[in-house]
């Protein structure tokens, strides 16, 4: 009961592709933190302090939705945590990201402010899209 209890309160921490693939789906009403990057160009800011901006590890994209005042060292194309919960979009477009209603961001410039297997992953799949652009198809060489 106690070991359940402790797990319960745990925030788990995942990368969007860990989030978005997990079996079984996280629930909506599991709070946990996101890490990743901020897509260049996604940083929208609305009306009474709300934030919009995508975050992803290269494999994967996500909507995050914010209200309040973002950290100083936030910025596009670097690291971020949120803490929040994903949103069940039920039956929304497929073209629609994930969304995920954050209740704290964090930022930091420094890279080991990510969590190392989260820089592992961003590096691995930055790493095999670097392969992917600089492979040339046979098919297409002759």
């Amino acid at each position: 009961m106690a070991l359940r209890t402790i797990e319960d309160n745990l925030l788990f921490f995942m990368t969007p592709t860990q989030a978005l693939t997990q079996s079984p789906p996280v629930e909506a009403t599991r709070r946990f933190r996101l890490g990743g990057l901020v897509v260049e160009g996604s940083v929208r800011r609305l009306t009474h302090g709300k934030v919009e901006f995508d975050m992803t590890d290269l494999e994967h994209l996500v909507h995050v939705n914010f209200q309040g005042v973002l950290p100083d060292l936030f910025r596009e194309g670097q690291s971020v945590v949120v803490e929040g919960y994903l949103v069940d979009t039920g039956d929304a477009d497929a073209d629609q990201l994930p969304q995920f209603k954050a209740v704290e961001v964090l930022a930091k410039h420094d890279e080991n402010y990510m969590p190392a297997e989260v820089r592992r992953m961003v590096e691995a799949n930055r790493a095999a899209q670097e392969q992917q652009t600089t492979s040339v198809d046979p098919a297409r060489a002759s």
